[in-house]
């Protein structure tokens, strides 16, 4: 469970309530998908809670970020025998 603030009053509230319990404002929580399990998860979370994926990942791999055109290749290791 999280403390978020009301949206009404500002005071700290479970994000799993239904209302507030202060002022009877409904709660209603952002949630986006996780890009790794497509969990929804609190759209301030830090990692996905069903699979562990950080959230800066999850914001690399959005849908419409495109990847470098030319990645730099991967640099070849030489063990002398």
């Amino acid at each position: 469970m999280a403390l978020i603030p009301c949206s009404e009053c500002r005071r700290e509230i479970s994000s799993r309530a239904p209302a507030c319990p202060h002022c009877g404002c409904p709660v209603h929580v952002a949630t986006r998908p996780c890009a790794e399990c497509g969990q929804q998860i609190d759209a301030s979370a830090v990692a996905c809670p069903n699979c562990g994926c950080s959230t800066s990942a999850t914001e690399a791999r959005t849908p419409g970020r495109s990847a470098p055109a030319n990645p730099a290749p991967a640099a070849a290791t030489v063990i002398p025998a």
